[in-house]
């Protein structure tokens, strides 16, 4: 006979491979809707669109819709499709019902702030590594062909346009991919392991590589576990939906900045040399928080623990 845990794994497994799945499907079909919509309705090849050219509005419209919102819809789509067929309401499992807790939510917000200096040590290490010339240059055209749509959505990153490119570059993308890599990716890969920090860094693994930026992979590795035990020990995708968004915002308004001031304000990726010292600061600042959160959370489930004897 199986016991109630393994019948979990097993459930856990079929809806993640199910989802994987529907998330691999529905792209497709989105990616083609796009094409199509973009193209019949729009009369627009955005294939042909340039960094280089200054686009109109309607095209930057349809490349915004098309290229950036009908491929993020699928991360959305495929858990909501899986939990019509097994019969659960999604917004519980996924938590977006639930508000985070106030004192983790803080403390996220400060994880974040630390590993700032982490993560850009992390994409100094990547962009540096010497690598076959072949290899580097096929890890530069992914890299190109990641951020060509980006900088082409940039160009409106002014005035009012600013709010639109906030919202499809940054929340939207934030909200997303929540949903898909913490909300449902991350839940199932820690019911099959049974351990949290198994399934964290499982997911964050999954999550830096489904970006196709082979030059950020290991500072994405790092943000992905981060946002992971965000969603963790706040208890709402909320949380990390938070700190993704302001990952996101902060490389818009980095942009924005450029566009107004006389001295330019260099990326994390670019003139930005991290201190080995600073960075090993970082690394012990988020253990530190790290440490602290799970602190708080193994307060909270004994607290639990002892209302559900009393109430008994």
């Amino acid at each position: 006979m199986t016991n109630k845990n393994q019948t979990k794994r097993i459930g856990d497994w079929q809806k993640l491979l199910m989802g994987i799945g529907f998330w691999i499907l529905l792209s497709a079909l989105l990616a083609q809707l796009a094409i199509v919509f973009s193209g019949g309705m729009l009369n627009l090849s955005l294939s042909e669109l340039s960094p280089s050219q200054q686009l109109s509005n309607k095209e930057w419209w349809g490349l915004v819709v098309c290229g950036l919102f009908f491929p993020s819809l699928s991360f959305v789509l495929a858990p909501y499709v899986l939990s019509k067929i097994f019969r659960y309401h999604w917004a519980n499992d996924l938590t977006l019902n639930r508000k985070p807790i106030a004192d983790q939510l803080f403390l996220s917000f400060l994880l974040f702030l630390f590993s700032y200096a982490a993560v850009g040590f992390l994409l100094q290490i990547n962009q540096n590594l010497t690598l076959p010339s072949e290899l580097s240059e096929v890890m530069k055209t992914l890299e190109d062909q990641s951020n060509k749509i980006y900088q082409m959505v940039l160009q409106k990153n002014r005035g009012v346009g600013s709010i639109a490119v906030v919202l499809f570059m940054a929340f939207f993308p934030a909200l997303m991919e929540e949903i898909f890599f913490r909300g449902f990716v991350m839940k199932r890969l820690i019911g099959m392991a049974g351990n949290f920090h198994t399934g964290i860094w499982l997911s964050s693994f999954l999550f830096a590589f489904i970006h196709v930026q082979p030059l950020k992979l290991l500072p994405m590795i790092l943000l992905g576990g981060i946002l992971g035990y965000v969603a963790y020990f706040s208890r709402s995708i909320w949380a990390s939906v938070s700190i993704h968004f302001l990952n996101n915002g902060l490389a818009v308004l980095q942009d924005y900045l450029n566009k107004w001031s006389q001295t330019k304000i260099p990326a994390l990726e670019e003139d930005f040399h991290i201190n080995p010292l600073l960075a090993l600061a970082s690394f012990v600042a988020i253990i530190a928080l790290l440490f602290l959160m799970n602190k708080k959370e193994k307060k909270l489930l004994l607290l639990q623990k002892n209302n559900e004897n009393s109430s008994d």
